[in-house]
Formats: C-alpha cells, sequence, structure tokens
C-alpha cells in the first residue's frame, strides 16, 4: 500500500499528473547528462520507482472528474520490475528518455497505447496481450532482452524505427502469431543481434524494414514463414546476416529487396511456396548464399543481372511476367538462359515457364529458343548414345523447334534440302523414304530416313538411345526398328515401295539404308 506522504518529489510529481494526464519531465536539457545509458547515475531527483507507476495504471490514482488519465514521464530512471502480466490498464502509457532497471511484462495483458522512446530497458515481454492502440519502441535500446509478441493482438501500429535490439539469444524479436491492425515499422536504423521470428504473422498493415540491419551469422536473420502481409520492404540499405525465411508466406502486393545485402551462408532467400504479387529483386551485390524459389508463385518479377547468386532453385517457379534492365531481345534470352542454368541439375519446368512467358508476350521466337535450349540441357542427362542422337537431331532439325512450320528434311545422293509443307499436302518424291518430319509444338518425330555405310550400325545406335529393338527383317540395305515404347505415337516397321511413305499415316519410323551421304 502506497503513502502518499512516503512519495519522493518525483513520485509526487507524476500521480499528481496522471490523472489530467500531464507531462512529467525530469531532464535538464543537457544531452550527456540526459542520455540514458548514463541513466544509472541519475540521483532520487529522478528516480520512480516502478511500484509507483503500476498502481497508478491498476486504478490506484486519484480520479478527477473532466480529466483523461495517462501516464507521461520523461528523463526518469524507473527502479525495480514493472510487471502488469495480465492487467487490464485503461489509459495510455508514455515514458520518453526513461531507463528501466528491469523488463517490463505485459503478458496476457490488455492495454491502450504503450510508448516506450528513446530509452533503455532489458527486455518486454507483451506475450498474448491486446494493445488497443499503437505499441511504439521507437529509438530505444533493449539491451539485454528481447521483444516478445507471441500470438499478441495490436490494433494499431508496431514501431521500432531506430530501435537497437541485443538479445542473448537466437532471438531479437518473438513475435510468431502476431496479428496486427496497422502495419509494423523498422526502419531508420532499426538493428537487432538475434533474428526477427514472425512466423505465421497477420501483418495486413504491412512490413517496412527499409534500412534495417538483422544479424543473427548462425541461423535466421528473419523468419517470415506462413506470414500473411499486404506488403514486405526490405530496401534500400537494409541488410541481413542470416538466412530470410519467407517459406508460405503470402503477400499481396510488393515484395521489395531493391538495394538490399543478403549475406546469410547456406541459404540467403528461402522463399519456398510463397505467393507474392510483385517480387523487386534487384539486390545491391550478388547474396553469398543460394536463392531458393521452389514453388515460389508471383504475378510480376523485376530483377537485376548481378542480383542471383551462383546457384539459383527454381523448379516450379512460376512468374506471370518479366521485367528487367533494358537489353537487346536476344541478349535477354541469353541471359535468362544462364540465369535458369543456375538451378542445380535439369529439370525441365523452369524452361516452360520462360517459355510460355515469352510466349505470354508475343515473343513466339525467344519461346522456340528457350525450348532448343532446354532439349539441349536435357541431352547432357543421357548416355553417350542418347547424347548422340540428340546431336543429331539439334544439327538437322533443331528438335523442331526452331521453325514454326513443319519442315521436311531431305536427304538424298545428289542433294540436301529443306522445304516446308504445301497446303498441308505432301509433294510426291522420288525416295519417300528419305525424309524427316517434326512438329513443332510437341516436337515429335514421325519419320527418319537416314543414308549411312551400315544402316544396321545407325538403327541399333538409335534404338539404344530410345529404347526400340531393331526388327528381324532388317538388312544391310535397309534397316529399321520394329516397335516403340507406349506413348511414343510411332508405328512398327514394315516393307514399303517407293509410293509408300513411312509416314504417310502420321505414324513413325527410323530407317537407314546404304548411301554415300550420312545426315
Amino acid at each position: 500500500m502506497l503513502i502518499y506522504d512516503e512519495l519522493t518529489a518525483a513520485e509526487r510529481a507524476l500521480w499528481d499528473a496522471f490523472p489530467e494526464g500531464r507531462w512529467v519531465d525530469l531532464r535538464t536539457g543537457v544531452p550527456e547528462e540526459d542520455d540514458p545509458a548514463t541513466g544509472a547515475e541519475w540521483g532520487a531527483g529522478r528516480t520512480v520507482r516502478a511500484e509507483v507507476v503500476a498502481a497508478l495504471l491498476l486504478g490506484g490514482g486519484p480520479a478527477r472528474p473532466g480529466g483523461v488519465a495517462a501516464l507521461r514521464l520523461a528523463g526518469a530512471r524507473i527502479t525495480g520490475a514493472l510487471d502488469l502480466a495480465g492487467a487490464e490498464i485503461g489509459s495510455p502509457v508514455w515514458l520518453r528518455g526513461c531507463r528501466l532497471e528491469q523488463p517490463v511484462s505485459l503478458h496476457a495483458a490488455t492495454t491502450r497505447t504503450v510508448h516506450i522512446t528513446a530509452g533503455r530497458v532489458p527486455g518486454v515481454d507483451a506475450g498474448l496481450a491486446r494493445v488497443e492502440g499503437h505499441l511504439d519502441l521507437t529509438g530505444s535500446v533493449l539491451e539485454t532482452g528481447s521483444l516478445t509478441l507471441v500470438n499478441a493482438q495490436v490494433t494499431g501500429e508496431l514501431r521500432l524505427n531506430g530501435a537497437r535490439i541485443t538479445a542473448p539469444g537466437r532471438w531479437g524479436v518473438f513475435a510468431g502469431g502476431l496479428a496486427m491492425g496497422g502495419g509494423v515499422y523498422c526502419r531508420e536504423g532499426f538493428f537487432t543481434r538475434g533474428g526477427v521470428r514472425l512466423v505465421g504473422a497477420q501483418l495486413p498493415g504491412g512490413l517496412f524494414m527499409r534500412g534495417a540491419r538483422l544479424e543473427s551469422p548462425q541461423g535466421e536473420a528473419l523468419v517470415a514463414d506462413r506470414a500473411d502481409a499486404s506488403a514486405v520492404e526490405l530496401s534500400d540499405g537494409f541488410r541481413a546476416t542470416g538466412t530470410v525465411r519467407l517459406r508460405g508466406a503470402r503477400i499481396a502486393d510488393l515484395l521489395t529487396l531493391d538495394g538490399a545485402t543478403l549475406d546469410g551462408t547456406g541459404t540467403a532467400l528461402f522463399g519456398v511456396g510463397m505467393q507474392v504479387g510483385t517480387l523487386d529483386f534487384g539486390l545491391a551485390t550478388k547474396p553469398s548464399g543460394t536463392v531458393d524459389l521452389r514453388g515460389a508463385t508471383v504475378t510480376a518479377l523485376h530483377d537485376r543481372a548481378g542480383s542471383w547468386p551462383d546457384e539459383v532453385r527454381l523448379d516450379g517457379f512460376v512468374y506471370g511476367s518479366l521485367h528487367s534492365e533494358a537489353t537487346p531481345g536476344r541478349e535477354n534470352v541469353n541471359r535468362r538462359l544462364a540465369w535458369l542454368r543456375r538451378n542445380p541439375g535439369y529439370a525441365p519446368q523452369p524452361y516452360e515457364q520462360l517459355a510460355a512467358c515469352y510466349r505470354q508476350a508475343g515473343h513466339d521466337d525467344d519461346a522456340r529458343r528457350v525450348l532448343l535450349a532446354k532439349q539441349r540441357h536435357r541431352r547432357t542427362t543421357l548416355n553417350v548414345p542418347g547424347r548422340v542422337w540428340g546431336r543429331l537431331l539439334d544439327a538437322t532439325v533443331g528438335y523442331g523447334a526452331l521453325d514454326r512450320r513443319h519442315p521436311v528434311v531431305r536427304v538424298s545422293p545428289g542433294r540436301r534440302r529443306l522445304a516446308p509443307h504445301d497446303g498441308g499436302r505432301r509433294r510426291r518424291h522420288p525416295h519417300p523414304e528419305q525424309e524427316l518430319n517434326a512438329t513443332t509444338g510437341s516436337m515429335r518425330l514421325t519419320a527418319v530416313t537416314l543414308d549411312c555405310a551400315s544402316p544396321p550400325a545407325l538403327a541399333a545406335l538409335y534404338g539404344t538411345a530410345t529404347g526400340l529393338d531393331l526388327d528381324e527383317r532388317s538388312t544391310g540395305d535397309f534397316a529399321a526398328p520394329t516397335s516403340t515404347p507406349p506413348g511414343r505415337g510411332c508405328r512398327p516397321w514394315a516393307p514399303y515401295g517407293p509410293s509408300r511413305s513411312p509416314s504417310r499415316n502420321g505414324g513413325g519410323s527410323c530407317s537407314t539404308r546404304p548411301g554415300a551421304r550420312s545426315a
């Protein structure tokens, strides 16, 4: 029980000012003397016990009709533990330039706006709290503790601009399940030694960390897995020493890393399965670790050539449009293909996605170049016969991806020529067995006929590459595979004369016969 006559002069001034919400300013006006870093030296004239503050906030202070009660205190040294866990606080709190010697507990409390600005406090625990208003720690230093907001609800804004948190543990801000009504602002020099954890957070007002520095060298600098935000700003000098994790996050509008630096070793950005409106990936420097975008979905991607690391995981990455520095068309395609090759191993989906993006933009020639590059990359994963056969197709018809018409390659001892179908009707040729058809969309070979010195050897090579068997009726003059695996769309070999083409009915075969030239 507090007795008014036993309060110090500073405490009586605060007690009398509380009913009307007046400021009690104990600062001297000399910056060096008012710095909370030197607050341990402040004497009794600037000291207020935490139990006096708690008594006022819990309704123990005097009431004054017509006044709006609020606790406003500046330049004070607050001794003891300010424990308001589970309390219902009906008055807003302003502590400006104060030094609190022990952590503040608002665990499971219900309170109005709380401002602890430009001060020093060992830590703040507001887990499960409900703040009807803003939670403001602008410019404060949490020197030996962390900010805990697990499953807390803040109807206003969370302001951490210029705050510095040096937590001894893994997390500087521990706020999984945080539900915000407004934005989270960590700008203007915000620094934390220890990660920022926002797993499953609801951030309809956005997360803004422009120029922030997060240091967690042995772990995650920012974890916002499954967070739901309107926008996330990690730009203009943002620096993360540790992994930035956004797995399964949903960002309705903009995720920007323009001018950011990602120093995480191993994985710099882990964005598996995230859904983003616009991704601006214009980093200040190349990341030191991997960027993992597997299964991510982006409506529009903006990037720079120097923003991507040596390894980028793109399998399953879907984007609606691409925007980058202005470069000539062919050079831009080459850069995009080099980007795809940073994906470890061979995966067809990144090529198909890039081709679809070009096709949607009306750049059909660029789309075909991408699909040709896909086949060339796939060829590197085949066995020796498969690679040989792939090179043969590449050299003759470019896997059928280079011409939007259906080309027919005719090979004869005296000449070689490439001609399209004529109005959908195939012309008669002296040697109809010497034809090679390739369709652009599916790149399906319907017939291959080659002149060579040893037909059985070449047919066997083709069979090894495709899994087909050599027909038992093959001879030294003419050889062909006999059948095809399910789904290949080719028909068995059958003898035919000059008037029967092996691909007349849309079936497919590969046949060889001796000749002076080979294709």
